[in-house]
């Protein structure tokens, strides 16, 4: 490993916004976020919904996508994100639709929130303004606003803490404050661990980063972790601006792992960089599958990357390895002398998309 990084030199470089600074306030992000949550109003709300449909896109929707992760401890009802224009034909009055635009100007989203609003379905936008915040406020919406002024992929807390309280609100979920508590506290002991200050021997973060660097990272997890897989992947496209991927067992049991059949050429195993998400409390049938395909990427040669989460409730073990996430992709902008910021690319896609309706 190379010791002589001088990541403070880097930062100051690369980050020309300052992202560690966002990264590194998580935990006051969710202090602040659970005191929306509790203060929003949900008068005009069904009590609980039958069904919850959450639509965005990018770093917003992976709020919808925890939600629907944590559904094993808390749902009562059923939970699906929407990734698209267009809703599921079901939806309708039974149906509580929930819009996540950070921006509050993300087309598929606005599309597909007032689609719901057509049928009849409950709503309820979060976002910091735009177009989505004017709707609610046209046709007297509830609306959780939040914070503005910081790319949706480091405001997370707001988008997602903030439900949590909602749904134990409306009925849909329920026993949060100990796994709440156990998150804020886990976060403070992640940051410290992982911010700029840390020295890169006690730095985890740090250290995967330069696992990473000049690699193709694959991430793998079980099902229950895929949301925590996408956000490993969607950091480092963001904030990094390269390329990695992501799948799940089992079901990359029975396609992607003859793939690696041919990547154990020595010309392909150079660039390739498996890495394994594992939950300390992962089922024994998928704690097997995960560890013998470890076993056989290994056997083809390859250096397989292992990272577990950390915390006894089920928030808690995927916070520990968002926060990773979080902080290993800015550290490998960083290593890529990019800064974490700008996302060129996805503003001039969204400024042709505007020109060309």
């Amino acid at each position: 490993m190379n010791t002589q990084i001088q990541w403070k030199v880097l930062a100051e470089k690369v980050d020309s916004q300052r992202m560690i600074a966002l990264l590194e306030s998580f935990p006051d992000q969710i202090a602040e976020a659970e005191r929306l949550g509790a203060a929003c109003d949900l008068s005009r709300l069904s009590t609980p919904p039958r069904s919850v449909i959450f639509v965005g896109m990018g770093g917003s929707a992976m709020a919808g996508d925890l939600m629907s992760l944590l559904g094993a401890d808390f749902q009562t009802v059923p939970l699906e994100v929407v990734r698209s224009y267009s809703l599921p034909h079901w939806v309708g009055p039974n149906t509580l639709v929930v819009g996540l635009s950070y921006s509050g100007q993300t087309e598929e989203t606005l599309t597909a929130f007032q689609e719901a609003r057509r049928r009849g379905a409950d709503v309820l936008a979060v976002t910091s303004g735009g177009q989505l915040a004017a709707f609610c406020e046209r046709e007297n919406l509830p609306c959780l606003r939040i914070p503005n002024g910081r790319p949706p992929r480091t405001a997370l807390g707001y988008l997602f803490i903030p439900l949590l309280l909602i749904f134990h609100r409306l009925g849909i979920f329920s026993n949060l404050r100990e796994a709440l508590d156990e998150c804020l506290a886990l976060s403070r002991k992640k940051v410290q661990e992982f911010c700029l200050e840390s020295e890169e021997a006690a730095n985890p973060a740090k250290q995967v980063a330069l696992k990473l660097w000049k690699r193709l990272p694959v991430f793998y997890a079980s099902t229950h972790l895929a949301p925590v897989a996408l956000r490993w992947k969607a950091q480092i496209n963001e904030n990094a601006k390269q390329h990695a991927f992501w799948n799940v067992l089992p079901e990359m049991n029975h396609n992607e792992i003859v793939g690696w059949q041919m990547s154990g050429q020595e010309a392909v195993r150079k660039y390739l960089q498996p890495v394994f998400l594992q939950d300390s409390q992962e089922l024994p049938p998928l704690r097997r599958r995960l560890k013998i395909t470890e076993r056989i990427l290994r056997e083809k040669g390859f250096k397989v990357i292992q990272l577990k989460t950390e915390g006894r409730s089920r928030l808690a073990r995927i916070f520990s390895l968002i926060l990773w996430a979080d902080f290993t992709s800015y550290y490998l902008s960083l290593l890529n002398e990019v800064d974490p910021t700008p996302i060129s690319v996805i503003d001039s896609l969204k400024k042709q998309l505007q020109e060309n309706r």
